[in-house]
């Protein structure tokens, strides 16, 4: 099982992907801009999450290999931080951005950071309403070597649809 993960984004999808994972027993380190917003949360999450407001204090308190897990919003957003992210990370670390990018961004991504052999997976994530009952689909955009290490996502939390619009 998978120790710890990093996420970069605390907004709704985030922060309930964030408490789906902390609840199956992997240690959420996160990084937001908003101190307050960290405050604001962690509670929520039973001692199993630890915030930063600089992007270089979270990956620096991540054990290697890395696994860092965006959910922000797609575009430039999503760009600029894989960016910063290419000058932080080392061989074997891995980015996945649920942030339902478009394939040829998440491919060109995926192109400049294997470069330097870090791996990065794009995944998107739907929200569905069934008979009444809300389900949370993920999938992949690439078949990811190391899948295995976010099979912990199946089981996911279904964030509170009213605060999505």
């Amino acid at each position: 099982m998978l120790s710890e993960i990093g996420l970069i984004g605390l907004g709704v999808m985030g922060k309930n992907i964030a408490l789906n994972i902390a609840e199956k027993g992997t240690f959420v380190k996160a990084f937001n801009g908003s101190q307050e917003k960290i405050d604001a949360i962690s509670d929520e999450f039973g001692g199993m999450f630890s915030g930063f407001t600089k992007l270089e204090e979270l990956i620096d308190n991540l054990e290697r290999p890395r696994n860092i897990l965006l959910m922000i919003p797609s575009g430039q957003p999503t760009h600029s931080v894989v960016n910063q992210l290419s000058n932080l990370l080392d061989e074997g670390d891995v980015i996945i951005d649920g942030g339902n990018s478009f394939y040829q961004e998440s491919e060109n991504h995926g192109n400049i950071l294997s470069s330097k052999s870090i791996e990065f997976i794009g995944m998107g994530v739907a929200i569905h309403f069934i008979k009444k009952a809300k389900t949370m689909e993920i999938f992949f955009h690439q078949s990811p070597s190391n899948l295995l290490v976010w099979v912990f996502l199946v089981e996911k939390r279904v964030p509170d649809m009213d605060q999505l619009s």
